[in-house]
């Protein structure tokens, strides 16, 4: 009995530290970077910073505020809506801006802010992260098991697919009403349309800031998970499970030359447990350089 009573109090202390160290850990997440809506702040006459969700309140501020008067862009994202993001990386690009990274720049901050930037200044502390942008794998790799040629001569041109936003959609099925597609071909008519809408907007926004395949970790319909890393020339590399990569300098170097990048003092600090959660949820670039397409 008395044996019993160690084991289940072994048992209640070790639930209590494994529940401890989530809570931690969750709260050490959620302070490496701004997760709130969208926001933009005036810092003085000629700078700005962009903090929070990549958002239409995001977008919304920044195209009011960021005008020729504003050349140093300050941002604090885990990123967000890509549209948003596009839309906002355009207009960082529409003159010479400088984009201080202190903290965190993720997804899609770090796939269009960054490019469109004509200087980088980049915190040793700061993290700059990627997991991709739309692309085939992403949309269609989920409906690999439908039998593509029946569907491409059967159901395509008959069922109709418009696109209302980022959630919604509305489709007309054209065909025998008796033998409608199943769910998952309805699934895939809309992802290819989605696929279709986004690639043109993708490779719009590439060709104007020269972003190559690699800095969007782009992958085929016929591609591995890991498949982006076709894109790369590496010797040190090692993959790991994580989708998220942590950008470092020999990446950023190669893969956007157009960008001039500059080290800065780190004007931040971490907790020991905030660097244990980067390094755990994060894959580092290390000696990954972007090969372009010629």
């Amino acid at each position: 009995m008395q044996r019993l009573k160690k084991i289940g109090l072994a048992i209640i202390i070790i639930v209590a530290l494994v529940t401890s160290l989530l809570f931690f850990t969750e709260r050490a997440g959620q302070n490496i970077t701004k997760n709130h809506g969208g926001t933009c702040t005036w810092i003085n006459s000629t700078t700005v910073e962009l903090s929070g969700k990549v958002d239409q309140s995001m977008r919304d501020c920044a195209s009011t505020m960021l005008t020729e008067n504003v050349t140093n862009i300050y941002v604090d994202s885990p990123g967000g809506d890509v549209v948003y993001g596009r839309a906002i990386g355009y207009k960082i690009g529409e003159i010479e801006r400088t984009l201080h990274v202190e903290n965190y720049c993720g997804s899609s901050c770090a796939n269009y802010f960054i490019p469109a930037a004509a200087k980088l200044y980049y915190s040793e502390n700061a993290v700059i992260m990627l997991h991709g942008t739309p692309d085939p794998f992403t949309y269609l790799r989920p409906y690999r098991n439908i039998d593509r040629e029946r569907f491409m001569e059967e159901i395509y041109e008959n069922l109709e697919v418009t696109i209302i936003d980022d959630h919604t959609s509305t489709s007309i099925w054209r065909g025998d009403p008796l033998n409608r597609p199943s769910k998952d071909e309805f699934g895939l008519r809309e992802a290819m349309e989605r696929l279709l809408q986004n690639q043109k907007e993708e490779e719009r926004f590439a060709e104007r800031f020269s972003v190559p395949l690699g800095w969007m970790l782009y992958r085929d319909e016929s591609s591995t998970v890991r498949g982006w890393l076709e894109h790369f020339e590496y010797t040190e590399f090692t993959e790991t499970k994580s989708p998220y990569l942590w950008v470092e300098k020999p990446m950023i170097e190669s893969c956007l030359p157009n960008v001039e990048f500059l080290k800065s003092p780190s004007e931040i600090s971490r907790s020991i447990l905030e660097n244990i959660v980067l390094n755990i949820s994060h894959s580092k670039s290390q000696d990954l350089r972007c090969v372009i397409s010629k």
